[in-house]
């Protein structure tokens, strides 16, 4: 039973669609306020990449949508192969910001879920690469961003 052969089923998919349900409970967020087909994308590419997945959250609204969909299936992922997702990227808007406040979620998840082992998730990866230069550098440096890398060129 591989990776790839357990999450390519429906059992998967229901099970980010659970997840998603109790990380908005948990997290205080509404799950109207989630995109759907958001979270369908990100089953898919977890589906396709099992073991690399890393999710772009800013095509809707990054901290309404897409964190908590990507976290409804990096749990997915943990609840149904124990396997953990490599984390975020960030292509637009205020990335200090964003980057701050998705670390602040991912430990709230990490804390919420401890007793399932998903704690892995408060040291997620956060990559950024929106029109990095040295000055962009800078700046988020001076705003204490919480990025782990970014993608430069």
């Amino acid at each position: 039973d591989s990776l790839a052969g357990r999450v390519r089923t429906r059992n998967f998919e229901q099970t980010c669609v659970q997840a998603r349900i109790d990380l908005c409970i948990a997290l205080g967020i509404s799950v109207g306020m989630c995109n759907d087909g958001e979270l369908v994308a990100f089953i898919r590419y977890a589906q396709a990449f099992p073991s690399a997945f890393l999710a772009l959250v800013d095509t809707f609204e990054t901290l309404s949508s897409g964190i908590p969909n990507f976290l409804s299936v990096a749990l997915g992922l943990w609840r149904t192969a124990r396997s953990q997702a490599i984390g975020i990227r960030l292509d637009s808007g205020d990335l200090a910001y964003l980057s701050i406040k998705t670390r602040e979620l991912f430990i709230r998840a990490a804390d919420a879920f401890a007793s399932e082992g998903f704690t892995f998730i408060r040291e997620a990866n956060i990559v950024a690469s929106n029109d990095i230069n040295e000055d962009v550098m800078i700046s988020l440096k001076e705003q204490k961003h919480s990025i782990d890398s970014f993608g430069i060129g």
